[in-house]
């Protein structure tokens, strides 16, 4: 859609070039997690929704790296690449995981803290808030499926 007119502000922040000046967007994704490039739309800063794309194919190149970029500032959620570690197979329970943002430590008070996104991912929350995506285990080490399949 080359009549959309995405730049950026003087700010860095997303903005739309309109005949009134520039107008600040955002980007909602609808699937965040499970369709991370779409569908989204692309809203003002009171909520008026400016744009809505079924995916990022939809947009000229420059557009596209653009929203991409913005969707990856809007969801941060960093991906498990490896469990090191359980202090117990029952709850609470401390885990030590490693992201591509580093090692961390996470602290699950429940199977309540797991939430299944498809057949093989998983959302991981933890009690300080932090989550934490497993975006196919299957791609995951042998002992690091062989925890997440102890507490699924």
């Amino acid at each position: 859609m080359s009549d959309l007119h995405l730049t950026r502000d003087d700010s860095d922040r997303l903005a739309r070039r309109t005949v009134e000046g520039l107008v600040r967007l955002r980007v909602v994704p609808l699937f965040p997690l499970t369709r991370p490039e779409g569908p989204f739309s692309l809203v003002d800063e009171e909520g008026r929704e400016h744009a809505f794309f079924a995916g990022l194919i939809a947009l000229d190149a420059e557009a596209r790296e653009l929203v991409r970029a913005e969707l990856g500032l809007e969801l941060f959620l960093p991906k498990i690449s490896a469990v090191f570690s359980v202090s117990s197979f029952e709850f609470p329970s401390r885990w030590r995981v490693r992201t591509e943002r580093g090692d961390v430590e996470l602290k699950l008070r429940s199977e309540d803290c797991f939430r299944r996104l498809g057949r093989f991912s998983l959302l991981i929350h933890d009690d300080l808030g932090l989550e934490v995506l497993v975006s196919d285990w299957n791609q995951l080490d042998k002992v690091s499926r062989q925890i997440l399949e102890r507490f699924l």
